[in-house]
């Protein structure tokens, strides 16, 4: 996802951590497989360890069919991710930050 300055902020009474996570999730730098291939080739795979598939943030928190730690996303879509980025519900906002927490935990992306 480009950097859109349009993209919602997170909406008060989010904290101040999940507001990083948020942004994070917005500007694509949350922590992913891809991400962390960049830096460490040796220590991560270019590749999805449940599907295969890439690893970058958009497909291991939205688009893979067997995400770990998490029930797929039914008819992902690209137009479904950027809406769910875009979104100033609370609860959105939550669910989407504690879904690619729990995904980049089970892959190593966090370690």
């Amino acid at each position: 996802m480009e950097l859109n300055s349009s993209a919602r902020p997170a909406v008060a009474p989010i904290t101040r951590e999940e507001a990083a996570a948020w942004r994070q999730l917005q500007t694509n730098t949350f922590p992913s497989l891809s991400l962390q291939h960049t830096f460490y080739p040796t220590m991560y795979l270019d590749r999805h360890p449940s599907c295969g598939g890439p690893p970058n943030l958009n497909h291991s928190s939205w688009e893979c069919p067997k995400p770990p730690a998490q029930l797929p996303i039914p008819s992902p879509s690209p137009s479904g991710w950027k809406a769910a980025l875009s979104s100033s519900a609370l609860d959105d906002q939550r669910g989407l930050i504690d879904r690619a927490r729990r995904i980049a935990a089970a892959n190593g992306a966090l370690d």
